[in-house]
């Protein structure tokens, strides 16, 4: 009815529905299209989220058709989970659910329907509150070993501005070049690490 597409669109979720061929049914809500920017009616669903991965579309299509064909509900959340529950499309970080409509008198065919979220404010919100929280980790480790910290920093930019070059410009051999920078990066990944920083290099 009109007031449940009305109220489909407005829920803040996309939904569509497709059968064993994935095409995209006619019916999907208004959210869809504001998710995907684009007219998805009668795509390939497959198509649709994993564009040119040939591998990944069969799979879909062989999970879906096994799901449709199963006599009643006893493996559904069991099949349900192969399916993608999280998909990256362009910038977007989209939730997958799904649920199985069964066929009926005006539904001949079983289908599969798709509950749509974008999720990705929240998971960069999520993303931006650990990285705050790590940095309060650092800050208070840097703060309880100070002379440590400054030791490190130090010795760092020594090897930056100085040890390094001198290596790199040495008459050793290249082999052992190599081997005396991997101990220098390995050391201060670590001792930087202790500190909580995890890209210095």
């Amino acid at each position: 009815t009109a007031s449940l597409k009305n109220l489909l669109d407005n829920a803040g979720q996309g939904f569509m529905v497709f059968k064993k061929d994935l095409r995209i049914e006619t019916n999907c809500s208004g959210e869809c299209f504001r998710i995907f920017e684009q007219e998805i009616r009668g795509e390939d669903f497959g198509e649709l989220i994993f564009g040119e991965n040939i591998d990944s579309k069969n799979y879909l299509k062989n999970v879906v058709s096994t799901i449709l064909q199963l006599p009643d509900d006893s493996y559904n959340e069991k099949y349900l989970s192969l399916l993608p529950s999280e998909v990256f499309f362009r910038n977007k970080i989209l939730d997958m659910k799904y649920k199985i409509i069964h066929g009926s008198e005006e539904r001949m065919e079983s289908a599969c329907m798709v509950i749509i979220t974008d999720v990705t404010e929240s998971r960069l919100l999520q993303k931006k509150v650990e990285d705050e929280e790590e940095m309060m980790k650092s800050i208070v480790k840097v703060a309880g070993y100070t002379r440590d910290f400054v030791e490190l920093t130090d010795s760092f930019r020594y090897f930056i501005q100085s040890a390094l070059p001198e290596l790199v410009y040495s008459k050793n051999l290249m082999l052992l070049k190599i081997q005396v920078l991997r101990k220098k990066i390995h050391y201060y990944k670590g001792s930087f690490g202790i500190f909580g920083f995890r890209s210095i290099l």
